[in-house]
């Protein structure tokens, strides 16, 4: 009951789109008991990798995605890490669902659907990400 309260108090302060962060930034530990790595897909002949990450804290919304992407002139693809709000991510993913596009000028457009706490109950949303390879970048909306 008190962390659904911090997790609905937190979700009150905070507005917007989804929002990114390194992973490395995040600290996710592969040894750390709480973390589970669910399902994944890859695109761009799997250059890209899109991983669910589940933390388990806040209870409400402890799933992000993990994005591994290619950047021009480094060998170890770089990670992104994507959740609602930064330190907060949605309470489920569902990457079977996800779809995604493709144009030369911008890059690759995933969108993948999630759900949402908005403070009382979860809602469908969903999450695009842009991936830029001859950029090396990464926009989420």
């Amino acid at each position: 009951m008190v962390r659904a309260f911090i997790c609905a108090l937190f979700l009150a302060t905070q507005a917007g789109a989804a929002q990114q962060q390194s992973c490395q930034a995040f600290i996710l530990s592969d040894t750390d008991p709480n973390l589970t790595h669910g399902p994944s897909r890859s695109y761009a002949n799997g250059r890209i990798l899109l991983t669910q990450v589940d933390i388990e804290e806040p209870t409400c919304c402890g799933v992000f995605l993990e994005v591994q992407f290619p950047v021009p002139g480094q060998d170890a693809l770089s990670c992104t890490l994507v959740g609602e709000q930064v330190g907060s991510g949605w309470g489920a993913i569902d990457l079977k669902r996800a779809t995604s596009s493709y144009d030369p000028a911008s890059g690759l457009m995933i969108q993948v659907p999630v759900r949402a706490f908005d403070g009382e109950v979860f809602r469908d949303a969903q999450v695009n990400i842009k991936i830029n390879q001859d950029l090396g970048s990464v926009l989420v909306q």
